[in-house]
């Protein structure tokens, strides 16, 4: 029994909570059903709003929609931007260019005028190296004819010396043999008189025939013996010999002094147009006549040297122009090829430029940031209305 008491105590509990349950839940029924009067009248009132909320939605649609073009826009806006930088660094690259072109035909133009004005160098070369040549040979000539006329005026000098010794040389012979004869002569003078005294009267004289002697030869007590005569003799032959020599070097010494000054002579009126009869004034010619040639040879060569570098210069300009020639047609058909690439990059450009203004034209704000920014509000206040 206290069993089914409990059970049926548990159930009267179960069934007072259950009807508070219902309770509750009425009350929460009633409450929604109350709300929901509230709501339906209050979504009568902002259903009114709801198409400028979808104004704002679909305007805020299209505005994303044309962020695509923005984007395109943008794009087209940093090609032009890449293709006018391009345009501008070939511009400034072709002004360059153009001015070393110009510069560089100019400096070709220059060089060619000085080529033509040395055309003439290397026969000129030719012409004052055989001048030199010829002058040198004819200083070689004249120096020669200077040394001609030291060994002529040391031949003379010695003619001279040796003439004036053939003087004392013959005043000694001279005397010599005069001594000689004298004393000859009062040799056979003795000895007439020794023979004199071994003449008889009637009788022949052994050396004349004659068989009178009126006026016999007599003795000399000075008269020389046989040995001194022979003595003297013999240095008479030697100053003779002497004498002899000393022509004969004088004969030969002159031979040589006038074949000398005929030759000097010869070879001044040849070579300097000396027109004189002796050479006395001949050293003087010379000597103007080598200043007068070393300052020709220094003119001629002088101008050989002119010459040599203006052949020089041409050769090292020859070189110089033919590399200006290539490198100006290799700037020329650089500058061919940066107009063309201009004109190509001027004509994208150009068009680029067009659909860029095209899709500016279809825009309604000046950039993405600002349509972005729009669709936000506009999204905003269609939530907004929605909520």
């Amino acid at each position: 029994k206290s069993d089914m008491l409990n059970v049926r105590l548990t159930k009267i509990k179960l069934q007072e909570k259950i009807r508070s349950d219902i309770d509750d839940k009425q009350k929460k029924l009633d409450q929604l059903a109350t709300e929901q009067i509230t709501y339906e009248k209050s979504f009568k009132e902002i259903h009114g709003l709801l198409p400028e909320a979808e104004k704002y939605s679909k305007e805020a649609d299209l505005i994303e929609n044309d962020l695509s073009k923005y984007e395109n826009a943008e794009k087209l806006m940093m090609q032009i931007t890449d293709i006018r930088k391009n345009i501008a660094d070939s511009s400034s690259s072709l002004n360059e260019l153009s001015k070393k072109y110009e510069s560089d035909c100019k400096i070709l133009t220059d060089k060619k005028e000085i080529i033509k004005r040395t055309e003439s160098a290397s026969a000129d070369a030719e012409k004052y190296n055989a001048e030199y040549n010829r002058l040198s040979e004819m200083f070689s000539a004249v120096k020669s004819l200077e040394n001609s006329i030291k060994g002529y005026t040391s031949s003379a000098v010695q003619l001279k010396k040796s003439r004036d010794d053939y003087i004392v040389i013959a005043d000694e012979y001279q005397k010599e043999i005069e001594k000689y004869n004298n004393m000859e002569r009062r040799f056979f003078d003795e000895q007439a008189g020794i023979l004199a005294q071994k003449l008889i009267p009637g009788e022949k004289c052994p050396v004349c025939g004659s068989t009178s002697h009126p006026s016999p030869a007599k003795t000399n007590d000075c008269a020389p013996t046989e040995e001194e005569l022979k003595k003297q003799k013999e240095k008479a032959e030697l100053a003779r010999t002497r004498m002899e020599k000393k022509s004969s070097e004088c004969e030969k010494i002159s031979g040589t002094t006038l074949a000398l000054e005929k030759q000097i002579l010869k070879d001044g009126k040849k070579l300097l147009g000396y027109n004189e009869d002796t050479p006395l004034n001949l050293m003087s010619a010379v000597q103007s006549g080598l200043i007068n040639i070393e300052s020709q040879k220094d003119n001629a060569k002088k101008s050989l040297d002119d010459a040599n570098k203006k052949i020089r210069l041409r050769e090292s300009l020859n070189e110089e122009i033919a590399k200006l020639e290539i490198s100006t047609e290799d700037m020329q058909a650089k500058i061919h090829e940066i107009v063309n690439s201009i004109s190509v990059l001027k004509t994208k450009d150009d068009s680029l430029t067009e659909q860029y203004n095209c899709i500016l034209k279809s825009l309604d704000y000046s950039s993405k940031e600002e349509a972005v920014k729009k669709a936000e509000d506009l999204r905003k206040k269609s939530e907004a209305i929605v909520k």
